[in-house]
């Protein structure tokens, strides 16, 4: 079966290049946004790309390092903008309006229930269009990983079936693309750890200021994230690559947002379904997945380079190209929202350009 799929593969990915070769116009002029369009049909094994119906699941959690003073505001932010995304009302919800883009928000461990108490459930009816949240809590936030460790394995292993499921399940429904996104308080410091560790770098290369850090803060979120390191036995700058070793840090240091993430980019492989990533904390869960299950990196769509100083080691260790460079850092999904947009403008020219036998001139040779 696997052989059969990767036969199919083969054959649309070459496919997809001949019908690009066969537009009228230069070679390879649409740059990274023909590799995307080819690297789809490679993943479905159809050359004929469809990108609608979409679908952005947008994990939320909140962090429990938050305590450490690492963030302006608290966790009671991470139940206000999911409450305003269950609405639709979220910069991410306008953008997807904008595009025609489903939008899922998936409750995987926010701490302020009584904030998010009156907002309908959805369920799994990831084709609906209805305002609700989809209530999958694992546990009200993580512990402060400086105090404990900040969920266990066991709670690992849910948050990675959980968002592994969803996106096998949006596929069997018919979703033709998938779009990661998040949102938790102080998941840029979580994010940062785990990219420290993976990446094997200094936490003074991978932290940023995230939503707005002060130089104070800053410091406070460095020395958060190199105690939190020191604490359980990740030496610095060691690579991280066994997969056991992946897990641990992942229960260790935490975010169960990017521990769904990493699940559900996994699953949009096992289904051979595009996921197209967003910021950092997305492409910190795309690291872990492919550590955890090389066979996904081949689904994985870059979006933007992004403001957080590990964003573009990370999309270099995944041999990523991220199109777009506005210096991006809202989250939410809203850079894989654009990158939907130009694959739109890019797979139009794909589907319904002219090519060179329709205007009588010669076509362009490869050398």
């Amino acid at each position: 079966m696997e052989n059969t799929y990767r036969h199919k593969s083969e054959e649309a990915r070459a496919e997809a290049a001949r019908r690009w070769d066969a537009v009228a116009k230069p070679l390879d002029s649409l740059g990274t946004f023909e590799k995307q369009i080819t690297q789809i049909a490679g993943i479905t094994g159809d050359a004929g790309v469809r990108l609608r119906p979409a679908s952005l699941f947008v994990f939320c959690a909140d962090n429990g390092i938050v305590a450490e003073g690492v963030t302006q505001t608290d966790s009671t932010v991470t139940a206000v903008v999911a409450k305003s995304m269950a609405f639709g009302k979220s910069s991410a919800c306008r953008m997807a309006a904008e595009r025609g883009c489903i939008v899922n928000v998936i409750d995987v461990g926010i701490e302020h229930d009584e904030i998010v108490a009156d907002v309908p459930e959805k369920g799994e009816d990831y084709l609906s269009k209805e305002p609700g949240i989809t209530r999958k809590k694992i546990r009200k936030g993580t512990e402060d990983f400086l105090k404990a460790q900040a969920f266990d394995e066991e709670e690992l292993d849910m948050a990675l079936n959980l968002g592994r499921d969803a996106a096998k399940k949006a596929a069997s429904h018919g979703i033709r693309i998938l779009l990661a996104g998040e949102m938790g308080i102080g998941n840029t410091t979580t994010s940062a750890a785990l990219a420290s560790a993976l990446l094997g770098v200094s936490p003074a290369v991978t932290v940023g200021r995230g939503a707005g850090l002060s130089d104070e803060g800053l410091k406070r979120k460095i020395d958060a994230v190199t105690k939190g390191l020191k604490k359980y036995g990740f030496e610095p700058e060691r690579r991280v690559t066994d997969k056991a070793d992946v897990r641990r840090l992942m229960y260790c240091l935490g975010g169960l947002d990017i521990a769904a993430i990493t699940g559900f980019i996994m699953g949009a492989a096992d289904a051979h379904v595009p996921v197209i990533i967003d910021g950092v904390i997305t492409a910190v869960a795309a690291l872990a997945a492919v550590r955890l299950y090389p066979e996904c990196r081949e689904c994985i769509i870059g979006s933007h380079v992004g403001k957080e100083p590990s964003m573009k080691m990370i999309l270099e260790e995944l041999q990523l190209e991220a199109p777009i460079s506005g210096r991006l850092a809202l989250g939410e999904g809203t850079g894989a929202l654009m990158e939907l947009s130009l694959l739109d403008m890019a797979l139009a020219v794909y589907d319904e350009s002219a090519d060179f036998s329709d205007i009588s001139i010669d076509a362009y040779n490869r050398f």
